[in-house]
């Protein structure tokens, strides 16, 4: 059967969960007017297509965007309209959120916690396995989600990736500034035996005050 053409990212989806049509997301679209039932039909043929790969194939909501039917940034703020969370603009460069180490999941940033209510970022707030993944990997016990876009994910991923780094970096560049004992001592063992014996009469001069010979 021969494959639609296709922008790049439907072709780099990592194919992690199951083709899931979405009829709910789909009539929301259709019925608020950001889609019409053909563009509908196109990329359900899309996504159909990927029926049969290990892992299913991307996203309804995925399809429509990377057709050029829907901005990613509308299809956030109809799926906040849908479930009634929050659409996430992004963190500042001072706000940025450790992830946790055990956490392992594509396309969600922790972006906030206060005492036991953790705030995160993630393309479809209705994933009950993200958030029970979430509870495991924090101890959270109440969990508020954001809707965010796939750029402002990456941005979010790449600022924690330069925080992470730096100080590094700073550790490197004290450390280099340290000197290097073993090619001191390396040194002193290269010098003669008459040149230890001046450097030891010198340093017990300076001690003792007396040059004893």
């Amino acid at each position: 059967r021969a494959q639609p053409r296709f922008p790049s990212r439907v072709a780099e989806w990592r194919y992690r969960r199951p083709m899931v049509d979405d009829p709910e997301l789909a009539s929301h679209l259709v019925s608020s007017g950001r889609v019409t039932p053909a563009a509908l039909r196109h990329a359900r043929l899309l996504a159909t297509s990927f029926d049969g790969l290990r892992g299913g194939g991307p996203p309804l909501r995925t399809c429509l965007v990377d057709l050029g039917y829907l901005e990613e940034d509308a299809l956030a703020h109809e799926l906040a309209r849908l479930t009634g969370h929050g659409v996430w603009e992004g963190a500042r460069a001072d706000s940025v959120v450790k992830q946790p180490e055990s956490l392992r999941i594509p396309d969600v940033r922790v972006v906030g916690r206060e005492g036991q209510t953790l705030h995160y970022a993630t393309l479809d707030p209705r994933s009950t396995e993200e958030a029970h993944a979430l509870r495991l990997a924090t101890g959270a016990r109440q969990l508020v989600p954001w809707i965010a876009t796939r750029e402002r994910l990456w941005e979010a991923a790449q600022e924690s990736e330069a925080t992470t780094a730096q100080p590094t970096a700073e550790l490197a560049s004290e450390a280099a500034r340290v000197p290097d004992r073993s090619a001191h001592e390396a040194h002193l063992d290269e010098e003669g035996p008459l040149v230890r014996l001046v450097n030891m009469l010198l340093m017990d001069t300076a001690r003792n005050g007396v040059l004893r010979l």
